[in-house]
């Protein structure tokens, strides 16, 4: 999976003064399939402190140094899209963009809590301007243990609903 992680200066983006506290969404909804760190999605990382945070933070892998959720890095949301209250974890996603959208990083929402989220106000109105602005999204559900999330590509999707109500 894509995460919001690797790219070079990804840290200096952080929103000011927002930090993980007690969530650990990611210790276990990401797969980590790395030399130093392997687990599957769904899996609770064995480092994990849960509410409390990673128990080798100091020496934690590099992967977990420089991964960020969407929640850090996206000011306009607030502490309601934390991804342990709002259950939905954001991430960058650079696979599934057509070759017609000039940008080639898209923005990944994964429910992962219950399916009812997906009628949040707050996210359709988030996912709406998104796609209006031209940035790829898609939304994900997370498969089984181990298992990897399902995906869709929503603008194009979301494109042809908005032309059809128009009409």
């Amino acid at each position: 999976m894509a995460g919001m992680g690797g790219e070079s200066g990804l840290k200096d983006q952080l929103v000011p003064n927002r930090d993980c506290g007690g969530c650990t969404v990611c210790c276990k909804d990401l797969a980590i399939n790395e030399p130093e760190l392997k687990k599957a999605r769904g899996v609770l990382c064995e480092h994990c402190a849960k509410g409390s945070g990673c128990a080798i933070y100091e020496t934690r892998p590099a992967i977990c140094r420089t991964w960020f959720c969407g929640w850090r890095l996206l000011p306009q949301l607030d502490a309601g899209w934390r991804p342990d209250k709002s259950q939905i974890l954001i991430s960058l996603s650079y696979d599934g963009i057509p070759e017609k959208y000039a940008q080639r990083a898209g923005l990944e929402f994964t429910l992962i809590g219950s399916l009812q989220k997906i009628t949040w106000e707050p996210l359709v109105m988030h996912i709406a301007a998104l796609v209006d602005g031209g940035v790829p999204v898609f939304l994900a559900v997370p498969g089984g243990v181990g298992k990897p999330s399902a995906k869709v590509f929503l603008n194009d999707r979301m494109a042809a609903a908005w032309s059809a109500a128009a009409m």
